[in-house]
């Protein structure tokens, strides 16, 4: 898949960072950036196990984390960027729908 971007909608409108798996946008002793280096993938959502019990509880938070990344497989991660940046102008953020608490497993 080599350098994806991946746009993530944050508090302060989009802003396109690296992939999980090669990032360097997500801390090193996140255990999903080493599971997606482990198992060479950028994204998580085009992973063969996703989601995956380390997405499943990220997704405690993040309430449209698993269905966003099914979307993203189905329409390719071109198009779901641009869904997202439609999105940022409408006011939408990602981080107005958190649920806390939730964790990001180490392992």
């Amino acid at each position: 898949m080599g350098a994806v971007k991946v746009a993530l909608i944050l508090g302060q409108g989009p802003r396109i960072v690296d992939g999980w798996g090669s990032g360097t946008n997500v801390p090193p002793f996140c255990g999903i950036r080493k599971c997606a280096q482990r198992k060479n993938v950028e994204i998580c959502p085009f992973c063969d196990e996703y989601p995956c019990n380390r997405i499943e509880m990220l997704a405690k938070g993040y309430s449209t984390l698993i269905a966003s990344g099914r979307r993203m497989k189905d329409i390719g991660i071109e198009a779901w960027i641009a869904e997202q940046l439609e999105r940022a102008k409408t006011g939408f953020a990602y981080v107005d729908i958190r649920c806390p608490p939730y964790s990001i497993p180490e392992e």
